[in-house]
């Protein structure tokens, strides 16, 4: 059976006229923010990219928390990925959503870092390590959406030269047909 559920990011006003066709379900506002090649001020600090076999360990980190992860070996090997291990325990990780230099952009998504390593600026690195990936693949721009909420991120991605844009909205849509 074919499912007509998506998972969007709009503008507001897009969702608003969305609306009328579908069910619109677990919103969250959030901010666009982009660096590009002129405005990147890279961290450096140890981290290792991930590949297609690491991706037990990622799941496992972004089930930490108690949330579904089923991230594939072979999506892990075609997308960017960074890490930061405490030993053989992933901890840190940031990866992509889209990679496009053929259109000039990518997309970072699915930072995450473990509870007990929070405030030690891993996440700062992982997203360091995967937006020079990108801009060295020749992305002239790198974006991102962060919660307006939550000040240690804003703070990172400002740290690295991420510049804030637009207000856009996440969703999950189900066709109301």
């Amino acid at each position: 059976l074919y499912k007509r559920r998506y998972f969007l990011l709009l503008y507001l006003k897009e969702l608003l006229i969305l609306r009328r066709a579908y069910h619109v379900r677990d919103t969250l506002s959030m901010i666009r923010m982009s660096v590009t090649p002129a405005s990147f001020r890279p961290i450096e600090g140890h981290v290792r990219r991930l590949r297609g076999r690491d991706a037990i360990g990622i799941n496992a980190l972004y089930a930490s928390e108690g949330g579904p992860s089923h991230y594939f070996p072979d999506t892990i090997e075609r997308a960017v990925y960074y890490g930061v291990f405490d030993g053989p325990r992933l901890a840190s990780v940031a990866g992509t959503h889209i990679v496009a230099p053929n259109q000039g952009i990518a997309i970072v998504g699915n930072v995450f870092t473990d509870a007990a390593y929070r405030g030690l600026g891993l996440a700062t690195r992982v997203t360091s390590a995967v937006t020079h990936e990108l801009l060295e693949r020749g992305c002239a721009e790198v974006a991102l959406t962060v919660d307006p909420g939550n000040t240690p991120a804003l703070a990172a991605y400002t740290r690295l030269g991420y510049r804030p844009g637009t207000s856009v909205v996440e969703a999950r849509l189900e066709r109301r047909d």
